[in-house]
């Protein structure tokens, strides 16, 4: 049997609970939560006195990983609101196991408000000036490789693939229709990493994950922020403005007012974090690097290894793209 099959039962599950949390205490129900995430399954832990959540990371890479939970430990006693995986006491290396157990938040996604919008500012702002500080050097997520730009050979193989189908589907027609959009996007891309490194920009430890669904609120101020398993080697704005585009999106769907909330939500982070101005000079780039990087790994998913994983999230991200580009930086 699979590792993955066997975590997907129930038995199994508890047993490895009780071997490697067995302080946690009785545990009542364990049940699996129904979510997006393709490079994790969950499930809820619900004990006597608390809940927790259990993950099972699906591509576990042992040193990126263990250094992923060290580095969210000190987090944590430095004072910033991330899920912190608590300490596994089986006598297996910690670095062995694929499964984490993090304290259940209840908390909720963005509603909108403006003080929301500034609490997750000063959260996201103090996240950053910490991972400033620690100078890691993490491996590549394993299946970075899916995110890089498509090239013009890959297109072609696209619209080929397409073409030569019997029937061609709803999501066929789309990527059809903006075939054109994507490849000028792709090239600008391109020209402008050529020349990347001359630009000197700093680079440092960031989330490189922040949608609405791992940022948590309550009482309108941030409560935790979830999931650090993208974590990378980055710049500071590519943080910024995904988060900025996924919470004005949530909020709205008309671009005047979208442009308006990633235009505060800048303001307001930089209150607190100065965004550097050659950074700034390149927003568009920046604003649109995340939403490109996630239609890429869809479509090479879709139409090179035959999965429809995150399908369903290909027109938000068109959608996202398309604003990054028409998004004009307030000065």
């Amino acid at each position: 049997m699979k590792r993955e099959e066997l975590y997907l039962q129930k038995n199994y599950l508890k047993e490895i609970i009780t071997n490697d949390f067995r302080y946690i205490g009785e545990i009542r129900s364990i049940k699996p939560i129904n979510h997006n995430d393709i490079n994790s399954k969950n499930f809820l832990v619900e004990c006597k006195k608390s809940k927790y959540v259990l993950k099972f990371l699906r591509n576990h890479q042992k040193k990126r990983n263990y250094q992923i939970q060290k580095i969210l430990n000190k987090a944590n006693l430095n004072g910033i609101k991330v899920a912190i995986p608590m300490k596994n006491v089986s006598k297996k290396k910690e670095t062995d196991s694929a499964v984490f157990l993090f304290k259940f938040h209840n908390g909720k996604i963005f509603s909108g408000s403006s003080k929301e919008l500034e609490s997750f500012a000063l959260e996201l702002a103090r996240l950053h000036k910490f991972l400033k500080k620690y100078k890691v050097r993490l491996e590549p997520e394993r299946n970075f490789q899916t995110y890089q730009i498509l090239s013009s050979s890959e297109f072609r193989e696209i619209k080929n693939h397409i073409q030569k189908k019997s029937a061609i589907d709803k999501t066929d027609k789309i990527v059809i229709k903006k075939l054109e959009f994507l490849k000028k996007i792709s090239k600008s891309h391109k020209i402008f990493e050529k020349e990347y490194e001359s630009f000197n920009f700093k680079k440092q430890l960031i989330h490189n994950d922040l949608h609405i669904s791992n940022i948590m609120f309550s009482k309108r101020n941030v409560s935790v922020i979830l999931d650090f398993y993208f974590m990378k080697n980055g710049v500071v704005l590519e943080d910024v403005t995904y988060s900025a585009l996924r919470l004005a999106e949530q909020t709205s769907r008309k671009f005047i007012e979208i442009e308006k909330i990633v235009n505060n939500f800048l303001k307001m982070y930089s209150k607190y974090n100065k965004i550097d101005n050659d950074e700034l000079q390149n927003f568009n780039y920046f604003l649109s690097k995340n939403s490109l990087a996630r239609i890429n790994h869809i479509l090479r998913n879709r139409y090179f290894y035959n999965s429809n994983l995150w399908i369903q999230q290909l027109p938000l991200h068109l959608r996202l793209l398309e604003f990054s580009y028409r998004i004009q930086l307030e000065v």
